[in-house]
């Protein structure tokens, strides 16, 4: 394997931002955690608060509670000042990205903000097609790789979604598609 993987894909030319969300319950229309792995390498990772309540079983996924958050800003503040113009021109990745997406949609929606059209690279439909697993949980593609991981931790979830966005880019360029995401 070359050790320049732009010899093998366009993919690094590409505008990349590597996207996790935790929510605080099942409704899915807020954030209180989220990761943001950039091409170059920076990451913004934060607490949220999400100004709604914490339903004890998704405290119990993710570990976050209402008492580590209600201190932080919440998700408009991080919008607008400093995720809103990084993710302008970028392409989303991340494994089940579309639900993040989902969520990120609904929480912009309810501060009343605008979103743009978005495009985005779902590595699960790609590790489906690169492993022979039974179970395509992030955590079972990550001990296929030999790669330690922590689920339900947005900043750990980024760091995966990179290492198997180069691992599928240098070895299966085509199994990584391009969609476009709008929220209706």
């Amino acid at each position: 394997m070359s050790s320049d993987p732009s010899a093998h894909t366009p993919w690094f030319d590409k505008r990349l931002v590597f996207f996790s969300v935790e929510t605080p319950n099942c409704r899915d229309d807020r954030i209180c955690s989220f990761a943001a792995l950039f091409e170059n390498g920076e990451t913004i990772a934060r607490l949220v608060d999400p100004e709604t309540d914490f339903h004890p079983v998704s405290s119990k996924i993710h570990g976050i509670t209402s008492d580590m958050v209600y201190t932080e800003p919440n998700f408009r503040h991080f919008w607008t000042s400093e995720l809103a113009d990084q993710f302008e021109s970028r392409t989303f990745v991340g494994y089940n990205i579309t639900f993040d997406l989902n969520v990120l949609s609904k929480t912009l929606a309810g501060y009343d903000i605008l979103q743009p059209v978005w495009r985005y690279v779902d590595l699960l439909p790609a590790a489906r097609r690169y492993f022979d697993l039974t179970n395509y949980s992030l955590t079972s593609v990550m001990n296929e790789l030999g790669v330690p991981f922590q689920s339900h931790n947005a900043p750990e979830e980024v760091n995966a979604a990179k290492i198997l966005f180069l691992e599928i880019a240098r070895n299966e360029p085509d199994l990584l598609v391009e969609k476009i995401y709008k929220f209706w």
